[in-house]
């Protein structure tokens, strides 16, 4: 099983300067980005019917469905959706609220709760998916 739960950054410089970049002159700096490779994508191309694999979702905007094409592009068994709101703002904080999307289409909503007892709930989904198989 994987469980892949971050992505370096989803882009990166398509240039690397050797030195610090300063500030001179009043003109700005422009720094053009190019995707980075995904690896999820291509651990879920190469995953055997006996290997379990899930990813995560960070979404500001329509996550259920977001996180539903993420699933099914990636070729995930489940996938865990933070949904970043007023009201979850998973950084720099213990609490968390997520979502739980299974390869059935079916979503689990845990409530919100300390990090360390949702790691819990994603563990207790990954041992079902091998218990269900």
């Amino acid at each position: 099983a994987a469980i892949l739960c971050a992505a370096v950054a989803d882009f990166q410089p398509t240039k690397y300067e050797e030195q610090k970049i300063k500030k001179e002159g009043e003109q700005p700096h422009t720094i053009e980005l190019k995707k980075t490779p995904d690896i999820l994508a291509k651990l879920g191309q190469i995953k055997s019917e006996s290997q379990i694999l899930a990813g995560f979702a960070l979404e500001t905007n329509s996550g259920r469905d977001n996180a539903m094409k993420k699933l099914k592009n990636k070729n995930l068994d489940f996938i865990v959706l933070n949904q970043l709101s007023e009201t979850n703002q998973i950084f720099g904080s213990d609490q968390n609220q997520i979502e739980i999307l299974d390869s059935k289409g079916e979503w689990k909503t845990f409530a919100q709760n300390s990090k360390a007892m949702l790691a819990k709930d994603i563990a207790d989904q990954l041992n079902s998916c091998f218990t269900n198989a």
